[in-house]
């Protein structure tokens, strides 16, 4: 089975670089089917375009709150799921696949106050990496 990823880029897309070289190979056992970014004008979404790969942008700025915008991007990322799976009752989760879970928490920061986040767990007893999109 062929893992379908939707990649999310921020800039050059570098990552995503990488993702098409290694789809390249049938031995990977993933295909790259589509790529969103939150703004318009980004290296990384010409490389999906040269590559054939559908794209789409949600712009922050289009939208009365952040909500709505997290909400359009989960909608734009539905339109190419195959399957999706329950969590409330628990699961095994697979090695080697991809899933999109919501990130339930959210910080509100002042407006002259910037953070960053990281993808490893801070238990580390999660091995996960998480994409965070962020309106900057």
């Amino acid at each position: 089975m062929t893992a379908r990823l939707v990649v999310l880029v921020s800039s050059a897309g570098t990552n995503l670089q990488a993702l098409l070289d290694a789809c390249a190979d049938p031995a990977y056992g993933a295909a790259v089917v589509a790529v969103g970014a939150d703004r318009h004008g980004i290296e990384g979404l010409a490389r999906a375009e040269r590559a054939g790969i559908p794209t789409f942008v949600a712009q922050v700025s289009d939208f009365s709150s952040r909500e709505h915008w997290d909400r359009a991007m989960a909608d734009k990322v539905a339109r190419v799921v195959l399957h999706t799976i329950d969590l409330t009752q628990g699961a095994v989760l697979e090695t080697g696949c991809v899933y999109l879970v919501p990130l339930m928490e959210r910080l509100d920061l002042p407006p002259h106050l910037s953070a960053s986040t990281n993808p490893k767990s801070s238990t580390g007893r999660l091995d996960v990496f998480t994409r965070v999109i962020t309106p900057h």
